[in-house]
């Protein structure tokens, strides 16, 4: 998530169009309604939060991600999988008429284990 670029700290500006094709989405955050204002006035004055600790390892984590990767996964998965992504492409023929009108770019076909 980001915020548009400030210039020289005096508000906010668009983006150069350079820098458009760096998010998936677009959305648009209005103001809080009264009672989410309330609560983030709550929770963000007041004494300190606790402590956090940590849960996992590094060496845990990187553990779990390769029994992970080690869990078979059916082929109708995997066709369910590209038809979603093929889909979210404006350009292409199976893309549903609101994404060609909402949608400028579609999802990348690269592999997603970084």
């Amino acid at each position: 998530m980001a915020t548009q670029n400030p210039i020289e700290q005096e508000g906010t500006y668009p983006l150069p169009e350079a820098q458009l094709d760096r998010f998936m989405f677009f959305i648009h955050v209005d103001y809080p309604s009264e009672a989410e204002e309330r609560r983030i006035a709550r929770e963000t004055t007041g004494a300190a939060p606790p402590l956090l600790s940590h849960l996992l390892s590094g060496e845990q984590i990187n553990r779990y991600q390769e029994v992970v990767q080690r869990v078979p996964v059916p082929d109708h998965i995997y066709d369910l999988a590209v038809e979603v992504v093929r889909r979210s492409r404006p350009i292409s023929s199976q893309a549903p008429d609101w994404i060609k009108k909402w949608v400028s770019w579609g999802a990348d076909p690269g592999p997603c284990n970084t």
